[in-house]
């Protein structure tokens, strides 16, 4: 299963801009897929957040035009279909400005 080697870290940014959350994993086979999710609920699948988000190849979450609503608890989870992924989670906090 992968093993998770650049952990998310908790991140305070203000309102209006951009969010990268880092999530890098190796693995054999390296066909890792990585899930992000907010609050247990995958980022694609809340309405104000899946036409901001975009998980980059290397695992990075990136959320463009933050609003305070974004603010959370964002977890990582690679997998490459074997065993029980790992997961990462960091706390994403918005300042209104």
């Amino acid at each position: 299963p992968p093993v998770i080697i650049v952990l998310p870290e908790n991140t305070t940014l203000n309102m209006s801009q951009n969010a990268l959350l880092q999530c890098q994993a190796v693995a054999d086979p390296p066909n890792m897929t990585y899930v992000w999710q907010k609050g247990g609920e995958n980022v694609h699948h809340i309405e104000s957040l899946k036409s901001r988000v975009r998980i980059q190849v290397d695992g990075t979450l990136h959320i463009s035009g933050l609003v305070p609503e974004d603010s959370g608890n964002y977890t990582c989870n690679p997998t490459n279909g074997l065993l029980t992924p790992p997961t990462a989670w960091a706390i994403l906090t918005v300042m209104r400005t």
